[in-house]
């Protein structure tokens, strides 16, 4: 399976990300109460987030918000409040997706920097009926989508949930915009070929150039450069040279088994009579 590539140019400008990671810290203790999300949205957000934008919103442009882990104790409201407020500015309808998709992970792909770790990190994603599914691809029929996020890192969450949605919804989805962001252009080919050649380096030309190439490309391009910079800052020796070309492998199988796992998974039939809710 080929991930969905996204574009994420839709904020060109890093932000702060520890100084907001500290807010979103204070949200979880404080259960993210609607007004104090507000209050931290309204910190970060800049004419540079609006003119980014006005590059890609058009008249048949939709906001669709980027559901919360159910897996969690705490609901991150914030990136529907960012696709409401963008709503209101552009004069354009979102959507909120908690109300079509369960979405569930038990630890955040951003949480660990240890290659094997993610490797094992399940996720999953799946429409909460059948009558959800079918108002949400009648709602979103010939509109042009923009996934919005709180916070963009690696873009594995957004491109596996735009995987997810042209695979089972044949939506096709090209951007996605975050409040904050960290590194979040694609990684360039100098930055995946600077890759290759430090693991071949380091494994003594047991493969060939265009081999390593040919599997950084598949593993890295649909994401963000600050993926490819993790594997980067691993790879210092031959034998962390040998685990980073490994494990992509591993990690990208994960990832592929877990979006067919949700793609295959039977929608739940809508609740039609009176009797389908007896115990």
């Amino acid at each position: 399976m080929e991930i969905h590539k996204l574009s994420y140019q839709a904020n060109p400008y890093d932000t702060s990300l520890k100084e907001f990671n500290n807010y979103k810290e204070d949200l979880k203790k404080g259960d993210f109460t609607s007004k104090q999300a507000m209050e931290v949205l309204n910190k970060f957000v800049t004419k540079e987030h609006y003119k980014s934008l006005d590059k890609i919103v058009n008249d048949n442009t939709i906001f669709v918000c980027v559901p919360y882990n159910e897996s969690k104790e705490f609901k991150n409201i914030l990136p529907k409040l960012y696709a409401q407020t963008l709503s209101e500015k552009y004069n354009k309808p979102s959507l909120d997706l908690n109300d079509f998709i369960l979405y569930n992970q038990k630890e955040s792909s951003r949480s660990t920097y240890n290659i094997e770790r993610r490797s094992m990190n399940d996720f999953s994603y799946n429409f909460k009926s059948q009558g959800k599914y079918e108002d949400f691809k009648m709602l979103i029929k010939y509109k042009d989508l923009v996934l919005v996020a709180d916070v963009i890192t690696t873009g594995e969450t957004v491109a596996h949930l735009a995987t997810y949605l042209r695979e089972k919804a044949e939506i096709n989805i090209t951007h996605v915009h975050a409040l904050v962001t960290a590194n979040n252009r694609n990684p360039s080919d100098r930055d995946m070929n600077r890759l290759a050649q430090k693991i071949q380096g380091y494994t003594n030309d047991n493969y060939s150039m265009k081999e390593i190439m040919d599997k950084v490309h598949y593993n890295f391009s649909p994401y963000t450069h600050l993926k490819l910079a993790r594997y980067e800052r691993s790879v210092n020796d031959p034998a962390s040279a040998m685990r980073a070309f490994n494990t992509m492998s591993i990690d990208s199988a994960r990832v592929e088994s877990s979006i067919q796992l949700s793609i295959n998974k039977q929608i739940p039939r809508s609740i039609q009579r009176d009797h389908d809710l007896e115990l």
